[in-house]
């Protein structure tokens, strides 16, 4: 896989040696400052905030009803079946920070707390759904990019010290978990080898967690991933999510750009994401109407029957599509994206 990116750098490589236009070279420079004045998503989300809307989403996709009292999500709280669901603790951190509250800040660490309960001295996680460790590998990147992500917002709020201190408490399980992922790391990229927004969760696993134990090995793995992703967009901007476009899940691509935004290092990958994003966006807001409805117009994996998940049909996940509009209306500084991403969630709202 390391063979991919170099491949990848000495394309970048010889393009500046040959020559780029400047228009051209100008532009890439631009985006990539404007990413580069995000450090981190803490002052995006209070920016964001002033939007009724934004809040309003966080309101609704994460409340403190979210996670049960024990710390379990939905489909969990009968028993551990499947430890990626206990990344929705995810949307209550930033709701509690969104809007100032300890409990709801409390309750998505709760949720973490009950998924390692789970853990097993290997570092993988215990499921109910009748999988192997190492075809489970994938939900334990899934659970593993939320609790860093977490972990690296609270780390920026003085005003939740408290629950930081218990999220610093689970270091070491951090670093059984993505030391037992990148041991099946070729497993992991077989599995989503076709569905970019899966390798980018992957990359963030391995990205966040090298930035918490400091280690610039899983950084490099996260990397490798984020190039892979790359490689599966169309030109127009499109992700392609087996072997074609698909409304919902290239919000999911978004997404996860602009929170890998926030936090990758280096000229050339930071310009990459952001020449992602710009482009991705633009054709996501393409696929969407006035009212905020989003087509599902050939659409490979939601909106048409396609897939299942947990008995239910696969729908477009306006949630997530949403808050990926939010966040590249900050980093590209388009207004306009905000507008329509108000849109979605209104039109959510009334479905």
């Amino acid at each position: 896989m390391m063979k991919v990116l170099h491949a990848r750098v000495s394309s970048l490589l010889l393009i500046f040696v040959f020559g780029v236009s400047s228009v051209l070279l100008s532009e890439q420079v631009s985006a990539s400052s404007r990413i580069s004045s995000y450090s981190n998503e803490n002052s995006t989300l209070v920016g964001l905030s002033e939007r009724t809307n934004f809040k309003l989403l966080h309101q609704l996709r994460g409340g403190i009803d979210l996670v049960a009292p024990n710390g379990a999500v939905s489909p969990n709280q009968d028993g551990m079946k499947y430890v990626a669901a206990q990344r929705e603790a995810l949307w209550l951190i930033r709701n509690g920070i969104i809007h100032a509250s300890a409990d709801l800040v409390s309750k998505g660490v709760l949720a973490f707390d009950y998924a390692f309960k789970f853990q097993t001295k290997d570092g993988y996680f215990e499921n109910g759904m009748g999988a192997s460790p190492e075809a489970a590998v994938g939900a334990d990147a899934f659970f593993l990019y939320s609790f860093c992500y977490a972990y690296l917002l609270l780390e920026k709020e003085s005003a939740y010290s408290q629950q930081f201190n218990k999220m610093k408490y689970y270091k070491k399980n951090v670093e059984n978990s993505v030391a037992w992922i990148a041991k099946n790391q070729d497993e992991l990229f077989r599995q989503d080898r076709h569905t970019p927004n899966r390798l980018l969760f992957d990359a963030m696993a391995f990205y966040f967690a090298g930035k918490i134990l400091r280690s610039s090995e899983y950084q490099d793995l996260g990397k490798t991933f984020i190039n892979h992703a790359l490689e599966a967009q169309r030109a127009d901007g499109a992700f392609l999510e087996k072997g074609g476009h698909d409304s919902s899940y290239q919000g999911v691509c978004i997404l996860n750009l602009s929170m890998l935004s926030f936090h990758v290092k280096g000229y050339l990958l930071k310009r990459d994401i952001a020449k992602a994003i710009k482009s991705s966006a633009a054709w996501m807001v393409s696929r969407i109407n006035a009212d905020g409805e989003i087509s599902a117009e050939g659409n490979t994996r939601t909106g048409l029957g396609q897939e299942e998940q947990s008995g239910k049909l696969k729908d477009i996940n306006y949630p997530e599509v949403a808050l990926s509009l939010y966040y590249a209306a900050s980093i590209l500084e388009k207004t306009e994206y905000a507008d329509k991403a108000d849109a979605v969630v209104q039109y959510a709202i009334s479905r």
